[in-house]
């Protein structure tokens, strides 16, 4: 037929033979079926429907092979499965029977009872193959629909009701474990071995606001349906869809507001926001918080929810550590502490989520932004570390150190004050050689990659002066040694970079008293009495001058003259101020990093007079902006600047 140009007569007869078999013969006996042997005559129908059509496509191969790819129709077996599915599987009382005979099959293995898993596995497969919605429709929908129903009412109870209700859901676990054993071993093995993790977990308080053993369930819940969807071929991304609207969105309240047993009074805002998982950081629980954070991350605000609550607990943890700080050293670790904590809890437990990182970064940036010393008391940390490599710390180990400054350090508002610090700081170490060069160096290093070369010029300049101030020192020393005289140690700076006072040499070739001292130098009454207090009442070792009479207080007509006593057993005799040193320090390099901010508010300012007008609110708003991670200007600089 197909060479005498009949092959669309043969198609079409083909199409009308198989339709009315379809409609005349096994919709009749599917329809005559009785409800309980439904799903099995289906079954068999379908079975013996996909052999007539392998032996139809048999007959038929040459109209296969030239006839259809002509004319661009289905196949014999392609066309076999769309006259099933136009003329059974879509008959309004074929299709309402097999939605309701399957939804009744797995409403009964979502209870535990035993029912024929390869029998649905084999109709949904045979849905699958006939294309089009009917999958959607008949089976998947109805599914997902009965899904939420089932779990919202076990979850609602399981809240509600306690302890009772766990017991009951922990023996439905254990029995379809015993129904799955049946079937198929693999599966088993792994559901056994998380009923037995469940059973070995320690029993927890069963009181309203315990939250953690309904997490668990909602766990073992989820597995086991997304196993069940994984055999009868349901999407992943629609299963967890509505398993979150059943088991999260509609019990949002109850878990966000779920309380343990009472907690230390010192976190009141933890207690407002969720108690639940302060519990869990103070403990450091990361199992809990990652099973926590798994159900946050089910809904849309659920990253913001676990945020929320981590930073709570970290604005709180960080004042108290301010306030129990012992010194700027012990503050500075315990923010590192406490800092590698929550870097570890959020890879292991919030699965290194952007919302939390950045709730974290925001929260450091605002504990450090609420002490004005903060710049200070890092680099002092930081002095301390390099102070510390010199008595027993290795390179390496030090190295890992600097990287948690560093880690603190991009957190910091003002950068600017932190670089006058740590320029004094540093020009002490170099002077009396208390650090490792090399460490010294990694730690410029840092600073700038992460701020630039001009943040740290004057770092560099300071340690290349270092270099060529001992390069020719050791040049002057064979010289003097070859020429057969002694000479001094000295050291040759540039005066630019280290800004280093003289006033204790001053004051050493002066007059004798107080006030012809200040005559003769012009000193400033409070730096001279500072000098002249570390030269006569210092240590016994840096004691360099006498003073009459022996009091502790400077008068002008103090007589001091040089103690031809005094020896020393050091080869650099080291003058420690006394105190009061440190606050006027700070206060001068404060008022030094003021002055130096006040040229880039200028230059910001200038910047937007390039716009000829600007109203002064938005001003105030924008120059900061511009130069925050540089420095944060205090209110009356910015004021008196603009």
């Amino acid at each position: 037929m197909v060479l005498n140009r009949q092959g669309r007569k043969l198609y079409a007869g083909l199409r009308r033979v198989v339709a009315r078999h379809l409609e005349e013969e096994v919709r009749e006996d599917l329809l005559e079926s009785p409800p309980s042997d439904f799903l099995q005559t289906l079954t068999l129908t379908w079975t013996d429907h996909k052999i007539s059509l392998v032996i139809m496509r048999d007959i038929l191969s040459y109209m296969e092979r030239v006839y259809v790819p002509q004319h661009g129709v289905e196949d014999v077996y392609g066309l076999g499965l769309v006259l099933f599915r136009d003329h059974v599987i879509k008959y309004r009382e074929i299709k309402e029977q097999l939605k309701e005979a399957l939804s009744d099959m797995v409403a009964k293995e979502r209870r535990g009872e035993t029912v024929d898993r390869s029998m649905i596995r084999d109709i949904t497969t045979m849905l699958a193959m006939l294309g089009g919605d009917i999958y959607k429709r008949v089976f998947e929908d109805p599914f997902l629909q009965q899904a939420v129903e089932f779990y919202r009412v076990k979850s609602r109870n399981f809240l509600e009701e306690g302890s009772s209700v766990r017991e009951e859901s922990r023996t439905n676990v254990e029995k379809e474990g015993a129904i799955q054993e049946a079937e198929d071993e693999s599966r088993c093995d792994h559901m056994a071995t998380i009923v037995e993790e469940e059973n070995q977990k320690p029993p927890l308080e069963s009181t309203a606001s315990d939250i953690q053993p309904f997490i668990r369930h909602v766990r073992a819940w989820t597995e086991r349906e997304a196993r069940r969807a994984s055999r009868y071929g349901v999407g992943k991304r629609a299963l967890r869809r509505a398993m979150t609207d059943a088991l999260i969105l509609d019990n949002m309240d109850a878990i966000v507001a779920a309380t343990v047993a009472p907690k230390p009074p010192s976190f009141p805002a933890l207690q407002r926001e969720s108690p639940e998982i302060a519990r869990m950081l103070r403990d450091g629980s990361a199992e809990e918080l990652r099973s926590r954070y798994d159900l946050h991350s089910s809904v849309p605000e659920g990253s913001n929810i676990t945020a929320k609550c981590v930073s709570a607990y970290l604005r709180e943890r960080g004042r108290a550590l301010a306030a129990e700080a012992e010194g700027p050293v012990s503050h500075v670790q315990s923010l590192l502490d406490l800092k590698h904590q929550l870097d570890g809890i959020l890879h292991s437990s919030f699965r290194g989520d952007r919302v939390v990182e950045q709730a974290i970064a925001r929260d450091f940036h605002h504990l450090l932004g609420l002490d004005p010393r903060s710049a200070e008391r890092l680099s002092l940390f930081v002095d301390h570390t390099m102070k510390r490599g010199a008595r027993g710390m290795t390179e390496p180990e030090i190295g890992d150190v600097l990287d948690g400054a560093m880690a603190l350090f991009r957190f910091l508002p003002e950068k600017d004050a932190f670089q006058r610090f740590y320029e004094k700081h540093l020009a002490e170490r170099l002077l009396l050689e208390s650090a490792s060069e090399e460490v010294e160096r990694s730690m410029v290093s840092r600073l700038k990659t992460e701020c630039g070369s001009q943040f740290t010029a004057k770092l560099e300049g300071m340690l290349k002066d270092m270099a060529v101030s001992k390069a020719i020192a050791k040049e002057l020393k064979h010289r003097v040694a070859a020429a057969g005289v002694s000479a001094s140690q000295s050291n040759l700076f540039t005066v630019a970079l280290w800004g280093i006072a003289s006033v204790d040499g001053v004051v050493l070739r002066a007059g004798r008293s107080a006030g012809e001292i200040a005559t003769e130098t012009h000193i400033p009454e409070r730096d001279l009495i500072r000098a002249l207090q570390s030269l006569t009442l210092g240590k016994a070792t840096q004691r360099i001058l006498t003073k009459n009479p022996k009091t502790r207080d400077i008068e002008p007509n103090d007589v001091f003259a040089i103690n031809d006593s005094f020896t020393s057993k050091l080869y650099r005799v080291e003058i420690h101020s006394t105190k009061g040193k440190s606050v006027h320090k700070r206060i001068e390099t404060r008022s030094q990093a003021d002055e130096d901010g006040e040229q880039g508010i200028e230059a910001t300012n200038m910047h937007h007079e390039s716009c000829k007008r600007q109203p002064h609110n938005p001003l105030t708003t924008e120059v900061p902006e511009q130069l925050k991670g540089r420095l944060l200007p205090r209110p009356v600089v910015l004021e008196k600047r603009i």
